[in-house]
């Protein structure tokens, strides 16, 4: 997380206040991933697992104009690392989601559950 913090400190810019409360916390094994092309950050991707079984991919986000580069693959093959034997799940509720992730060998899932936050 330190090198994210750096990167936004030597371009100059703040964290947004989610990102920085997400920095904030303990997460146990977690990864934060970012693609910077000309010294601007055009992507992140962050990876939360217990690095046994269970894993969280909780954001990939990559600027519009520099999707279908293979950016948000690579964000995400960087994020969810070597672990074989852990099974990562994520939200994909936005349009192209499912289709994104599906390509990277995600699948739809009838076993998940959540409880949503107030």
């Amino acid at each position: 997380m330190n090198l994210l913090l750096r990167i936004f400190g030597l371009l100059g810019a703040s964290l947004p206040g989610d990102l920085q409360l997400c920095l904030d916390q303990d997460y146990g094994e977690s990864t934060a991933e970012v693609a910077i092309i000309e010294g601007r950050i055009v992507g992140f991707a962050r990876g939360i697992t217990d690095g046994r079984s269970n894993g969280y991919l909780s954001m990939v986000v990559v600027a519009a104009i520099h999707r279908g580069q293979g950016i948000g693959r690579l964000l995400v093959e960087h994020a969810i690392g070597t672990h074989p034997e852990v099974t990562w799940v994520l939200r994909a509720g936005r349009e192209g989601a499912a289709e994104f992730f599906a390509k990277l060998g995600f699948e739809r899932s009838s076993v998940a559950m959540e409880r949503r936050r107030v």
